[in-house]
C-alpha cells in the first residue's frame, strides 16, 4: 500500500479510525459488564481495598486530565469538570496516536501487523501497561489482578483491529480523489 495522499490523508484516516477503535473497545468493556455482571477493573478495587492495599480511586485518565488542568489552571477542577477533562485526555491520547498510525500505517507495511492488532497491543504493553505506571498516573502493574490485564489487553486489540479496519476504509475510499 502506497499512501498518495500525503500524510494528512493518513492522519485524518487514522483519526477517524481512531474514534471508531475507541468506541469498540468502550463497547467491548460495556459487553463483559453485561456478560459478567461486574466491571472487572471496578471489582479488582474492591479486592484491594479488601485486602488492605487500595488502588488509585482516580482512573490513569482522570489524573491525567486533571494534572493537566492544574498546571494550566492553578487550581483543582470541580467534579463535572473532571469527568470531562478524564474524557477528554483519554480521546486526545488515543486520538494522536491514531493519527500517527494513519500516517506511517501507509509506508511502514509491518506497522498494521495483525491488521492492526499488534499496534493495539504495543499501545495496552507501552501506554496502559507501563506508560501510566511511570508517569504516576496508575499503580504498577502486578498491582492488577490478571483478568484486568486480560481485558485490557483485548479491548486494546478490539480498538487496534478497527482502527486498521476504519483507517483501511477510509483510505481506500479516498483513492484517486
Amino acid at each position: 500500500m502506497h499512501q498518495d495522499g500525503g500524510p494528512g490523508r493518513g492522519a485524518l484516516a487514522g483519526l477517524i479510525g481512531g474514534a471508531a477503535g475507541l468506541l469498540a473497545m468502550t463497547g467491548y468493556w460495556a459487553m463483559v459488564e453485561g456478560v459478567t455482571g461486574k466491571d472487572p477493573r471496578e471489582d479488582a478495587q474492591k479486592q484491594a481495598k479488601a485486602a488492605g492495599r487500595p488502588l488509585p480511586a482516580e482512573s490513569s485518565t482522570a489524573k491525567g486530565g486533571r494534572l493537566v488542568y492544574e498546571a494550566l489552571t492553578g487550581r483543582k477542577p470541580d467534579e463535572k469538570t473532571a469527568n470531562y477533562l478524564s474524557w477528554a485526555f483519554d480521546w486526545s491520547y488515543t486520538l494522536g496516536l491514531s493519527a500517527a498510525y494513519g500516517i506511517v500505517r501507509g509506508s511502514v507495511p509491518l506497522a498494521r501487523i495483525g491488521f492492526g492488532t499488534g499496534f493495539g497491543t504495543a499501545v495496552w504493553i507501552l501506554g496502559d501497561e507501563v506508560g501510566v505506571w511511570l508517569l504516576g498516573l496508575a499503580a504498577a502493574p502486578a498491582r492488577y489482578p490478571a483478568e484486568v490485564h486480560a481485558h485490557s489487553a483485548a479491548g486494546h486489540a478490539i480498538y487496534g483491529a478497527t482502527l486498521e479496519a476504519v483507517a483501511a476504509g477510509v483510505e481506500w475510499s479516498l483513492e484517486g480523489r
